[in-house]
């Protein structure tokens, strides 16, 4: 396309924009338009000027202009986290990246065996369309194990362990499991 001898190039479709080069961009959408899209929005300002050569000679450049943003933020929690400090987290992200954008929050990291975080009471904050629970229970596997090597918890951890080499499916299939069968037990 950039052959054909035109002085700009102006692409569509895509919303995200982006500058190809000197010569070529996609705008982008002025809004984000769902939470998929990230970051900012706004134009593509151009400029096509004629050198003293004579030669034409193009400038561009992106210029943020969107009111909102859709913000993707990760909470970090850890066993002493509590659904207190947590939405205190939330809150801080907010104010740090502006209470006026839009957010979806994921939460990544460990919590006390038991605790459910109150997403629901993360969204009532106003301005978050989602959050994603993505932490896991702070298990003790060697203790739990110990104290169940003979009944199918720790049969469950000892064949899980001996395909630790199936990486990441094997840790999220030690974690859902356990917490299955920790869930039964306790019934």
């Amino acid at each position: 396309m950039q052959e054909a001898g035109f002085d700009y190039i102006a692409l569509g479709h895509i919303h995200k924009p982006e500058i190809i080069n000197d010569r070529m961009a996609y705008a982008g959408s002025l809004e984000p338009l769902d939470k998929n899209e990230v970051g900012e929005r706004g134009y593509i300002l151009g400029e096509i000027v004629t050198t003293n050569e004579g030669l034409k000679k193009t400038n561009i450049r992106f210029v943020p202009s969107s009111f909102r943003e859709y913000k993707k933020i990760t909470l970090t929690a850890d066993s002493s986290t509590t659904n207190g400090s947590l939405k205190d987290q939330a809150q801080k992200a907010m104010k740090d990246h502006g209470e006026h954008n839009i957010y979806l929050f994921e939460i990544q990291g460990v919590r006390e065996e038991g605790v459910r975080f109150d997403k629901e009471g993360i969204k009532a904050i106003g301005n978050v369309l989602e959050v994603v629970d993505k932490s896991v229970p702070d298990y003790d596997f060697d203790a739990i194990y110990r104290d169940n090597t003979d009944n199918l918890i720790g049969l469950f951890i000892q064949k899980i362990r001996e395909n630790a080499d199936q990486g990441d499916v094997a840790k999220k299939a030690l974690y859902y499991g356990l917490e299955a069968l920790l869930g039964a037990r306790d019934q």
